[in-house]
């Protein structure tokens, strides 16, 4: 994927956006620059945006690790933890979806991983546990979050979904292949969702 690029093309009109093929084109008032956004790049940040928002909700920290080498896309924290063994921690692999397939009358979300990711997250050998959340993100992205201008609200859309993948055992071979996981759609990502899973791992 590549990083934001900036064109020297200008525009008169009001600010506003289109998307062909990957691209996202955003286009803004005049003496600003168009700026040709790859889609992915989007949905990914939104997805972890997402996750962050909802975690600033609970009261907890969240950082990005520098560089990213194994897969964990976020470090969540409860900051000043006491009468714990440790500062509560949990490693956050974030995906995103436009189009979730869900699965066993809904109950599910079926996702596909690619093994080494799936890898990165399977088994019991790591100091901190890890999750996957896999954000449903809008097609579209003037849809990511929704203006109630009479209600002074902003809502974002749509939902992220948690799992544990510690019960998993790792794909053998050297990351070929793909592997399916399922995510209870009960098991929707909510400020009480990851306290409780900050203080399960603190237990």
């Amino acid at each position: 994927m590549t990083p934001f690029a900036i064109v020297s093309i200008f525009s008169t009109s009001d600010r506003r956006s289109t998307v062909t093929g990957d691209v996202v084109t955003l286009v803004r008032s005049a003496r600003e620059p168009v700026l040709h956004v790859d889609r992915n790049i989007m949905q990914g940040w939104y997805g972890e945006s997402y996750v962050s928002l909802i975690a600033a909700s609970a009261g907890l920290t969240v950082a990005k690790p520098f560089p990213d080498v194994d897969g964990i896309d976020l470090f969540v924290n409860y900051p000043k933890a006491r009468s714990t063994p440790y500062r509560p921690q949990i490693d956050v692999q974030v995906k995103t979806v436009c189009t979730p397939d869900f699965v066993r009358n809904g109950a599910e979300l079926s996702f596909t991983l690619p093994a080494r990711h799936f890898n990165e997250l399977a088994g019991k050998g790591f100091d901190t546990p890890r999750y996957l959340i896999v954000v449903h993100v809008p097609t579209v992205r003037d849809d990511y979050i929704h203006w109630v201008m009479e209600e002074n609200e902003i809502r974002v859309r749509h939902r992220g979904y948690w799992v544990s993948l510690k019960d998993h055992d790792p794909l053998p071979g050297n990351g070929q292949g793909s592997m399916t996981v399922r995510l209870p759609v009960a098991n929707v990502v909510t400020p009480a969702a990851l306290l409780t899973l900050m203080m399960r791992e603190a237990a």
